[in-house]
């Protein structure tokens, strides 16, 4: 249950914290050294981050593993963790569970792309996060900048085999339905039921929960 619900999880945080010094693996055998290099290698831990940026940019995401620092400032590590499927997964099996789940939370940073007002209720890029964070070396990843990553990557972020032509039928979806919705909003009439049904989605997880009070911290 926890790995099933941990792309919701992620993103419905308001702050997210990567904890991952270098340490010994003790269920290990023989116990192997962790890092901050080999969280960012594993599958899931790159699908918390996928599900996270989705919805809230990169503005308020923090690694420690010497120190703290904002993610946003590692670029390279940006563009490692959107990567989901090249990911190391134990059970090369898991892959197919979670085309659902990022062919989903895609759909919902594209709404958001084209529709920015449904990203309204979350405000966080001028918030205070933690203390004695070093300043950032590079802009946080915002919902725009977040596609055309993407966009450069598509063939290895959605690989061919386990998404076929998936990714190229919603966006197709999305794009109609948000000029169906602006023709429609002149005439007073509701837009698609899966545009609308995407951006309730949005919406709802922009609003869930209080700003102090959530943080996925892994």
């Amino acid at each position: 249950l926890a790995i099933g619900s941990i792309a919701l999880y992620a993103a419905c945080s308001h702050y997210f914290l990567a904890c991952a010094p270098e340490a010994l693996h003790q269920d290990s055998r023989p116990p192997c050294k962790v890092d901050a290099d080999t969280y960012l290698q594993r599958g899931w831990c790159r699908l918390e981050q996928w599900a996270f940026m989705a919805i809230n940019g990169s503005a308020q995401m923090y690694v420690f593993d010497s120190s703290l620092s904002q993610l946003s400032s590692r670029r390279r590590w940006i563009e490692e963790s959107v990567n989901v499927f090249n990911g190391h997964f134990t059970h090369e099996a898991d892959k197919a569970l979670l085309v659902d789940v990022v062919l989903g939370l895609y759909g919902l940073a594209v709404i958001a792309a084209l529709d920015p007002s449904v990203a309204a209720g979350r405000h966080l890029t001028g918030g205070k996060g933690p203390q004695h964070v070093p300043q950032q070396a590079s802009p946080p990843l915002a919902g725009p900048q977040l596609i055309e990553l993407i966009a450069e990557r598509r063939g290895l972020i959605f690989p061919r085999q386990h998404f076929g032509d998936l990714v190229d039928r919603l966006e197709a979806e999305l794009e109609w339905g948000a000029r169906e919705s602006e023709c429609l909003a002149r005439e007073s009439t509701s837009p698609s039921t899966t545009y609308r049904a995407a951006r309730t989605a949005r919406r709802t997880l922009d609003h869930t929960g209080s700003p102090s009070h959530r943080t996925c911290s892994v």
